[in-house]
């Protein structure tokens, strides 16, 4: 191979040397909105800051190691892949969640790659860090704080053969597969892209493709160094919500080498004409379209559209290419218009190629070429049951070989000998990768049919059906186990997902019942009902459920009669058997949905009023939803009717173009229902003139609730027998094991030889076990005697039933005799919506489980949060006074665990054995001053030294050590007359807020105390650009409620706290030795010796230790 660049053979090198011979050469830009120029690197800033974050790394010995990469859009995530690469580690890049997306994927890739560290923007870290908490142990570290330690750099030996990240497919979630990219790779598919689209310096390149994607990471980011031309880059949801802004960037900056899937040229097509004025389109060389079917209507479409604006069609470069491969396998000749090859569809289902005219059948096909390989590649046409060559009118599996063919499966052995490591049954000449996809070549063309599996493909992400059937299954207990299929058909130019699954014969009444009852409608839709099946029900469970654990929308679900979904023999799903059942209307049907789009809503002619009306917003979701008004409650998630994330993405552009008012993208995912999204948007619309919205970061605050009602215990909850004292029970339920509170009471519990069996949300349970061990090491309280006594469960609190089948859950109801609840999603940002699956629903079905088989005690972890109703402010609250009042409470955490402990209380009043404990903040153990350091007082006091300002605050610093916390909860558990008791673990002896501030600068912390709008206004300036510990919090600051405008922390302030009596709590403590130890200047000298030992902490010119290091 002749390489462009011939003297090194890898990414470390090459950087080296680009920083040495054009140092000051601006390599990437950044558009933070699509739009201003906000960030950008040239070639030594990034060889110095890769070489900052590689001298960290080394230092805590990651070399080898496999390290998550988790960043938002922007120049950080190639500061730190670089960073990677020049330590030696291995890098992962990944997608961060958002906030209500689960870490399944997440924690499967982790576990597969083993990785054992995270790197992240200091700006995410703390959300990062308080989610991940729960989930499998990772070291954290955000590489844009890192002190400057370049020197101590030290350059490893790494050649063509060195591995340089993991490429994780957008594949199955239950079996990731890491592809092994070495730097051999890089270069050599970095020389092929070069070689193909004729790039040279001189070349520019606009990209929204996230970094953590192959097409991203390859062509957006390394493309651009390889060669040496300028990248810049934007955020995917800057294009998604605009795609002009992608447009305008090309014409901006006279790009000659951008491109994307298909489907971001289609949503291009879309753009109004009137944004079109001033475009220049002309420099675009090759605008290259991969990752998913190229599609022939959308190629002429998007020409014919920006015609006048400079683009022709020979900029088009269609190419193929995926991860197993680095990035690109073939792709054409720049200049060349692409090539088209229409063949007869049934033909083709066949495998066989027979070329038409469109006139001469009904049901034509349209190709679209894909070029040919380069360099060493070799390219051949496979049969894939006899593995020999195909004759060239035969559709084959595409296989492939060269120097950009990956090394294989990161530890997947044996899926790697049957990917990467194919021969040829007629000559077995050399390795070949098999690519999975079918297709032909035709006069040196590639043209890709389709997939040999079953895989879906949609916006060029890889969606593996038996995952999304797995998650079908499990959504409803109407559906048959093994008795689902999901597929993708074509429909108005995209591919589009259709579920068709098992109805269980239980539900459904005899056929001849099924023939007589009346016809019957959803969305439009004819259907015939069977009685004991709610399928309305069933049909939008399913869509809800593919749309979180997926990011998907389905087009249709069909409910199937017991028995007649396609199988084969063996019993296997047919899945293409049942895609041409859909197609041709064959299949056995009880019920089906299939989207319809609905008359045009007038939107513009609704949109008059000074208020948003609901009717406003409920016609813009359904239109992009493409389903029926009538048919949307507002009071459901939007998930509910499948909104995936490019919906919800392009929904909030929308209503910024209405409002004439910046929105966050992630607004839908904050307030899920209409109702909420009506409330919040009538106050953007209202208030226009204001600035008490924060439009960066839009506040996820509930709406007012109706928390009675949500206070509601299910009427199978009570007792049904009689209970022993827990001094006879050996075996404890306990949740929140993975958590700080619960960590100590794991401790306690285990220390007096009780088994517990402990629920935690993990894979298995050797996982599990290992973050509960994890998680005591962290405060230093594990003791190998422990593990025996531990017995991990696996469940989701958010669940029925903790997801267990029903004897699943029984036979744990029959092994509990005690339980203790101490698990519960603690935020003060997220809404009442985003925590109630938690801390309400968990609660309830540890109700369940307490009066399931045998009555079970259940010891209760509330908050005095729950009296933050405006009915006790500055009023005196004992343990006996009855929990009545919730007007006020604005945090949707105190609403949560308000409604829970009422839940407990009607539990409670039907003879369920209950005890309750309301403990205050939690602060550290007081011996060793061991602490969460993502806690609320943590982050204050961290925030507060970052801005050298704290606000003066007249409230009083009630923290109650975590060891005096569990130790009094255990020793109250087992007293006879603790049943049916709340008790109050307030700390006695607290401090003011303004006495702390005080302390702080008479240890030496640089720290005035101001004003808290003052303090506010300084907050807000400085989060978004410090690694400041409370930007997770800033939205709990700056939001305005209530008439008044106040913040929370303003309106608490005005109502005055209630006073605690802690007189009960102290009685029934009397002569067990347990006692809170006083806030003062030992105890607070022991948490600031810890907060500084861990590096939490910079410490101050005075501070004298009082023990020397903390275990």
């Amino acid at each position: 191979m002749e390489l462009f660049l011939k003297s090194v053979d890898n990414l470390v090198d090459l950087l080296i040397n680009k920083a040495q011979e054009q140092p000051e050469q601006t390599i990437f830009k950044f558009l933070q909105e699509g739009e201003a120029e906000t960030d950008s690197l040239n070639y030594q800033e990034l060889d110095f800051k890769a070489r900052v974050i590689a001298a960290k790394l080394q230092n805590m010995g990651m070399t080898g190691e496999r390290a998550l990469l988790l960043y938002p859009p922007g120049l950080e995530f190639i500061t730190a892949f670089f960073g990677c690469l020049y330590a030696g580690v291995i890098g992962v890049p990944a997608y961060p969640p958002r906030a209500n997306q689960n870490l399944v994927r997440l924690q499967a890739i982790v576990t597969s790659a083993g990785a054992s560290m995270a790197l992240t923007t200091a700006s995410l870290l703390p959300s990062l860090e308080q989610r991940w908490a729960s989930s499998l142990p990772l070291h954290w570290l955000a590489t844009d704080s890192i002190k400057d330690n370049s020197a101590s750099w030290k350059q490893i030996l790494i050649n063509q053969d060195s591995l340089a990240f993991l490429q994780y497919t957008s594949g199955s979630t239950g079996v990731p597969k890491g592809v092994m990219v070495s730097h051999g790779n890089l270069m050599h598919n970095s020389e092929y892209i070069r070689q193909a689209f004729e790039l040279s310096p001189e070349s520019v390149s606009v990209t929204w493709l996230p970094s953590f994607h192959d097409m991203g990471l390859i062509d957006g980011i390394i493309q651009p160094l390889y060669t040496g031309f300028l990248g810049v880059v934007m955020p995917p949801v800057a294009f998604i919500q605009q795609p002009i802004r992608w447009l305008q960037a090309i014409s901006r900056y006279k790009a000659t080498h951008c491109g994307g899937p298909n489907f971001g040229y289609d949503l291009c097509t879309k753009i109004k004409s009137e944004q079109l004025q001033g475009l220049d389109l002309s420099s675009w060389k090759s605008a290259y379209s991969g990752a998913e079917p190229v599609r022939r209507e959308t190629l002429e479409k998007f020409t014919h559209t920006f015609a006048d604006w400079g683009f022709q069609a020979r900029f088009f470069y269609p190419c193929y290419g995926m991860a197993e491969a680095t990035l690109m396998i073939t792709g054409g000749a720049v200049n060349n218009e692409p090539v088209y090859c229409t063949v007869d569809s049934t033909a083709l289902s066949q495998n066989q190629i027979i070329e038409v005219e469109d006139r001469n059948t009904q049901k034509p096909k349209h190709l679209v070429g894909c070029g040919h390989v380069w360099l060493d590649t070799k390219l051949v046409i496979v049969n894939p049951d006899t593995l020999t060559q195909c004759s060239s009118d035969q559709v084959g599996e595409i296989w492939v070989s060269g120097g950009s063919v990956a090394q294989g499966y990161w530890k997947q052995e044996e899926h790697t000998e049957q990917t990467f490591k194919a021969y040829l049954a007629d000559s077995g000449s050399r390795p070949f990768l098999r690519t999975g996809d079918l297709g032909f070549v035709k006069n040196g063309e590639l043209f890709v049919t389709g997939r040999l599996k079953d895989v879906v493909i949609i916006r060029g992400r890889n969606h593996y059906p038996q995952d999304i059937e797995l998650t079908v299954e499990r959504s409803n207990v109407s559906i048959r186990t093994s008795c689902s299929a999901a597929f993708s058909v074509e429909v108005a130019g995209e591919e589009r997902l259709v579920i068709a699954v098992e109805v269980d014969r239980r539900f459904i009444r005899s056929h001849r019942q099924l023939e007589r009852r009346q016809q019957q409608s959803i969305d439009g839709c004819e259907a015939v009902i069977a009685s004991e099946l709610d399928a309305p029900d069933t049909i939008s469970v399913i869509r809800q459920a593919v749309s979180q654990h997926h990011d998907l929308q389905v087009y249709a679900v069909l409910l199937l009669k017991t028995g007649s979904i396609p199988k084969t023999s063996s019993g296997k799903i047919q899945r293409h058997a049942c895609r041409n059942g859909f197609l041709n209307g064959t299949l056995d049907v009880v019920q089906q949905w299939i989207e319809t789009v609905p008359v045009q809503s007038v939107i513009e002619e609704t949109f008059h009023s000074t208020n948003v009306k609901p009717n406003w917003v409920v016609s813009l979701v359904a239109q992009k939803l493409q389903v029926n008004p009538q048919a949307i409650n507002t009071q459901q998630p939007l998930s509910y009717y499948g909104l995936d994330s490019v919906q919800a993405v392009m929904l909030v552009a929308d209503f910024e173009q209405y409002l004439e008012r910046k929105l966050t993208p992630t607004l839908l995912y904050e307030y899920p229902t209409i109702d909420a999204l009506v409330k919040y948007l009538d106050l953007v619309h209202t208030e226009a003139s204001t600035t008490s919205i924060d439009n960066n970061q839009a506040p996820p605050l509930s709406v007012e609730l109706n928390l009675n009602n949500e206070a509601l215990l299910d009427p199978a909850i009570c007792r049904i027998t009689d209970f022993s004292e827990i001094s006879k029970n050996k075996s404890i339920l306990l949740t929140g094991a993975t958590g700080f509170l619960g960590a100590y009471l794991l401790q306690q519990l285990c220390s007096e030889q009780k088994d517990v069996y402990c629920l935690v949300r993990a894979s298995d349970t050797e996982i599990a076990k290992y973050r509960i061990q994890q998680n005591l090491e962290l405060y230093g309280i594990w003791d190998e005697s422990f593990s025996s006594r531990i017995i991990p469960v696996i469940g989701d609190l958010s669940k029925l039933k903790f997801g267990f089948a029903n004897d699943e859950f029984e036979n744990l109801a029959s092994k509990i005799d005690t339980i203790y609840h101490s698990g519960a999603l603690l935020n003060f940002v997220y809404p009442y919506c985003a925590l109630k699956p938690v801390n309400v629903v968990g609660t309830q079905e540890i109700l369940r489980l307490a009066n399931q088989t045998k009555t079970k005690p259940v010891h209760y972890i509330s908050s005095v949060s729950v009296f933050e109703g405006s009915a006790y402010a500055n009023q005196v609250v004992t343990e006996s006074d009855p929990l009545l009042h919730c007007e006020g409470i604005y945090m949707g955490y105190s609403q949560s665990k308000w409604v829970a402990e009422k839940l407990v209380m009607a539990a409670c009043e039907r003879g369920l054995p209950v005890c309750i404990y309301r403990p205050p903040l939690i602060s550290g153990d007081s011996q060793t001053g061991a602490w969460y350091t993502s806690d609320f007082i943590c982050r204050m006091i961290k925030g507060g030294i970052q801005m050298g300002y704290l606000p003066d605050l007249d409230f009083e610093l009630d923290i109650s050590p975590v060891d005096y916390v569990s130790k009094a909860i255990i020793y109250l558990s087992k007293q006879n007359h603790s049943n049916g008791q709340a008790f109050h673990l307030m700390n006695p002896s607290s401090i003011h807020w303004s006495e702390l501030i005080d302390w702080m600068q008479s240890i030496g912390y640089s720290v005035q105390r101001i004003s808290y709008n003052k303090w506010l206004e300084k907050l807000i300036n400085t989060s978004a650009t410090e690694n400041q510990a409370l930007y997770p919090l800033l939205p709990f600051f700056s939001q305005k409620w209530s008439s008044k405008q106040l913040t929370i922390p303003q309106l608490y302030q005005k109502l005055q706290a209630p006073n605690f009596s802690v007189d009960k709590t102290l009685n029934a403590l009397a002569g067990s030795n347990i006692t809170c130890p006083p806030v003062n200047s030992e105890l607070l000298n022991i948490y600031f010796t810890y907060l500084i030992n861990i590096g939490f902490l910079d410490k101050p010119r005075h501070f004298i230790s009082p023990i020397s290091s903390v275990s």
